[in-house]
């Protein structure tokens, strides 16, 4: 594969049909979903802690674009660096929401 930039982008999304995901060849588990008209979000992939044990997680972290290839896969970094260390962010995010849910109500 190869490394997801801009021109790879718009390449892929002006292609009719095709898959459905486009995945980094740089950075294993980033990489960008097909949406409706001609858009596309960034994804990443990554397990929370190591081995084939480890949950996986799927973050979607924006949208195609608004976002750019740059940014994307710097958090795509943070997210698989903090997977490897046993960090799960998306249940600190999810705990966050929560909290806060319970002092509005």
């Amino acid at each position: 594969g190869q490394k997801l930039t801009r021109r790879v982008l718009d390449t892929w999304l002006k292609s009719d049909g095709g898959d459905t995901w486009l995945w980094c060849g740089d950075l294993q588990g980033f990489g960008a979903q097909r949406r409706e008209k001609g858009q596309a979000s960034f994804v990443v992939q990554f397990r929370v802690g190591r081995g084939r044990t480890a949950k996986r997680r799927r973050v979607v972290l924006g949208k195609y674009p608004a976002m750019t290839p740059e940014q994307a896969r710097e958090w795509a970094l943070e997210h698989i660096g903090a997977g490897w260390k046993g960090i799960d962010p998306v249940a600190e995010r999810r705990a966050i929401q929560a909290a806060q849910a319970r002092e509005r109500d």
